[in-house]
């Protein structure tokens, strides 16, 4: 269920007293002023995942497992920000999380997720398009998934 987030604002608005009121409680008690009311406010987002369920540290293991590797790849953020109230997009979207370039010359596109972590409809469509383009496209869950991946892509830069 979507949480409207203004109408939570709204009612917590409505629970707030006045700041009349605390200038007549604070005459009332010979010019202390009362602490000003505890009212909740909402909670905005979604709740995070445990540290065990985020692809952050998959990612930053993979990126560094590249570097030691000699494989040129950085890290490529997609997504929409809003500045002076207008959004604007930046990346492409369904866009891998790190790009970069095989010793053979080839694309390599790597999307790191979570154990529990699904590919989106557009990240799918991104990947037929790298792939049928002849670019390598590796979906990991871990380094070792990567390491995996890369060994016969890599066998080739020991080989010249």
């Amino acid at each position: 269920m979507k949480r409207n987030y203004a109408r939570e604002r709204s009612e917590v608005a409505r629970k707030a007293r006045p700041l009349g009121e605390f200038i007549v409680q604070a005459r009332a008690h010979e010019g202390k002023v009362p602490p000003p009311p505890v009212v909740p406010t909402p909670t905005k987002g979604r709740r995070r995942k445990p540290k065990t369920e985020r692809e952050a540290p998959v990612l930053h293991d993979c990126l560094h497992w590249l570097k030691q590797h000699g494989v040129f790849a950085y890290r490529c953020n997609t997504g929409t920000a809003w500045i002076n109230g207008q959004p604007v997009s930046f990346g492409y979207p369904g866009a891998a999380d790190i790009t970069g370039i095989l010793p053979d010359g080839r694309r390599l596109e790597i999307e790191c997720k979570s154990p529990t972590g699904r590919q989106s409809a557009k990240q799918k469509r991104y990947q037929e398009k790298i792939e049928a383009n002849h670019g390598v496209y590796l979906l990991v869950r871990s380094v070792s998934d990567l390491e995996e991946g890369c060994k016969s892509l890599l066998c080739a830069k020991t080989a010249d």
